[in-house]
């Protein structure tokens, strides 16, 4: 099987900015920059954004149709951008296979499974969540919401309550056991109201499209711009088409050990790294409101005029 392409960007200037460099330099032939093949994935909606305002800047075409992806305009020195598809690394997997039934919505997922957890029963439910009043549809609602953030925080590791409940099951006897249990009879009730409704849950139908070989495809090449932290399921999907992929890495060479195959971090590798920060340029403060405050004294010493873009504030 083919390998992802990595190519690693110097990271002394933000890495969208590095990325519409790469790209004028890499796929512009003559005064024209053909997207038109391509799908460009980016980290989040706001990266996104600012990579199209960059693309435009940069070629110093109008901009307006890059978001649009429908359309081609020439800009003011003659540079003609044709744009193809710009995503967030969360919209990438319904491009890259075909839903053998309509993806249930928002709304129905919700609705399905609150509707599951009212099937398995009130002893089940009050061993799940013994706290909780799920007497009244808004307590089962909520508890319904919380239980699909669960399952596609999961989904995107490849993972389902059941087999959490079987990791548990072979550490030993460990309580939380039983309750994975009933949480996996929650989600098994769930798969069967939306097949019922003859429906798929997205998150089933990504990992259905990871685990089946060949079954992920796409006419067009994908270009991943500084997606450092892919989950297991978006990995195997990209693996289907590897051949197709460029990974555009926000760090040098030389760190080249610190990624995978994929452009993401190698945990062990940058744990061991040595960072020089010297000792005058660390503040020891004592709460997280003081943090607050010390942000906001070292943002009132930077040089005016300094946009937002150039600042990047941190949270561990």
């Amino acid at each position: 099987m083919e390998t992802i392409r990595r190519v690693f960007l110097d990271w002394s200037q933000p890495v969208l900015v590095s990325a519409v460099d790469w790209i004028r330099s890499t796929l512009a032939v003559g005064d024209r920059i053909d997207l038109s093949g391509w799908i460009v994935v980016l980290p989040g909606a706001r990266a996104r954004r600012r990579f199209l305002q960059i693309l435009a800047s940069k070629t110093q075409d109008r901009g307006k149709t890059l978001q649009t992806g429908k359309t081609s305009a020439e800009g003011q020195n003659g540079i003609l951008v044709i744009p193809g598809l710009t995503i967030t690394i969360g919209q990438l997997p319904e491009h890259l296979y075909d839903s053998e039934r309509p993806l249930a919505g928002e709304l129905e997922c919700r609705m399905a499974w609150a509707a599951a957890l009212e099937e398995i029963g009130v002893p089940q439910q009050r061993e799940l969540f013994p706290e909780l009043s799920l007497d009244q549809e808004a307590g089962r609602l909520e508890v319904a919401r919380m239980l699909q953030l669960l399952h596609r925080q999961l989904g995107a590791d490849a993972m389902s309550f059941r087999s959490v409940a079987r990791e548990i099951e072979s550490i030993g006897n460990f309580a939380p056991g039983s309750r994975w249990q009933i949480l996996a009879e929650i989600q098994a009730a769930y798969y069967r109201l939306l097949d019922r409704h003859q429906l798929w849950d997205r998150q089933a139908a990504r990992n259905v499209a990871a685990r089946r070989s060949g079954f992920c495809r796409t006419d067009r090449k994908i270009l991943l711009v500084g997606t450092a932290d892919l989950n297991l399921m978006v990995k195997r999907m990209l693996s289907q088409v590897s051949s197709q992929v460029t990974s555009l890495v926000a760090a040098p060479a030389d760190c080249a050990e610190g990624f995978d195959e994929f452009g993401s971090l190698v945990a062990a590798w940058w744990r061991e790294r040595r960072i020089a920060i010297d000792d005058e340029r660390i503040r020891i403060v004592d709460r997280p409101l003081d943090q607050a405050f010390a942000v906001r004294h070292f943002l009132a010493g930077l040089p005016r005029g300094m946009a937002t873009d150039e600042i990047t504030v941190c949270a561990p």
